[in-house]
C-alpha cells in the first residue's frame, strides 16, 4: 500500500466516523472540511511545477479543493435552513398557543420580519 493509499484510507475512515454518527454537530464536519481546504490551498499555492506529472497532481489538488469548498457550502446552507425551520416551527407553535383561531396571523408576520439575532 502506498502512502497516498494509506492517506486515502485514513481520510475515508475519519469521514465515515463523522457521517456514521447522526448526532455529530455540523461544526465538527465543517472544521474537518476547513482543515482539508487549508491543506489543499497550501498544496496548490506552494507547488512548483517541474514536469507534467507534478502538474497532474496539482490539478487533482485543485479539484479536491473545489469539491471540499462546495461540500462545505452545502453543509453550511443546510445548517442555516435547519435553524430557520426550527424558528418557523417555534413561531407556529407560539401562534397556536396564543390564538387557536386565525386572528394571530399579524403577530406571526411581525415575528418573521424581526431579526432572530
Amino acid at each position: 500500500m502506498t502512502q497516498s493509499d494509506s492517506n486515502a484510507s485514513a481520510t475515508a475512515g475519519a469521514s465515515n466516523a463523522l457521517v456514521d454518527t447522526p448526532d455529530v454537530a455540523d461544526d465538527a464536519v465543517l472544521a474537518a472540511l476547513d482543515r482539508g481546504i487549508a491543506e489543499a490551498v497550501k498544496k496548490v499555492d506552494s507547488g512548483r511545477v517541474y514536469d507534467a506529472e507534478n502538474e497532474r497532481v496539482r490539478i487533482k489538488w485543485i479539484r479536491a479543493l473545489c469539491y471540499a469548498i462546495d461540500t462545505r457550502r452545502k453543509i453550511a446552507e443546510s445548517a442555516e435552513l435547519d435553524v430557520l425551520a426550527e424558528r418557523v416551527e417555534q413561531l407556529e407553535d407560539a401562534q397556536q398557543q396564543d390564538s387557536p383561531d386565525d386572528h394571530g396571523s399579524e403577530a406571526v408576520t411581525l415575528a418573521l420580519d424581526s431579526d432572530p439575532e
